[in-house]
């Protein structure tokens, strides 16, 4: 939510986040990493703290932590996707039901 939130209100630019991931601009890519590793780091400041589990704790270094990777792909979206997603943020998706999707 931290990376929704500055996106927002601080960079003043759209992202959508699907599970785990997240769509921006790939000029935002090296903010959105930032991101993710200052709240990574954050959550599991204390890596030694009894409510992380051991299988997160495992082969750590006490007080290092941090990400192994973030993986950042540029994909290209379909026409009918950019125009799904610009319309979300329009606020017009009324027309996206059932039949909007299959219709691809």
């Amino acid at each position: 939510m931290k990376v929704i939130d500055h996106f927002i209100n601080v960079e003043r630019k759209p992202i959508i986040s699907v599970h785990d991931s997240f769509i921006c601009s790939v000029i935002d890519t090296k903010t959105l990493k930032l991101l993710i590793n200052d709240g990574y780091n954050e959550l599991f400041k204390n890596i030694n703290d009894i409510s992380i589990p051991k299988t997160l704790r495992a082969g750590a270094v006490e007080g290092v932590v941090g990400l192994k990777g973030i993986k950042a792909t540029n994909v290209e979206l379909s026409s009918r996707l950019s125009e799904a997603i610009c319309n979300w943020f329009e606020g017009e998706t009324d027309g996206m039901n059932g039949k909007f999707w299959n219709e691809w």
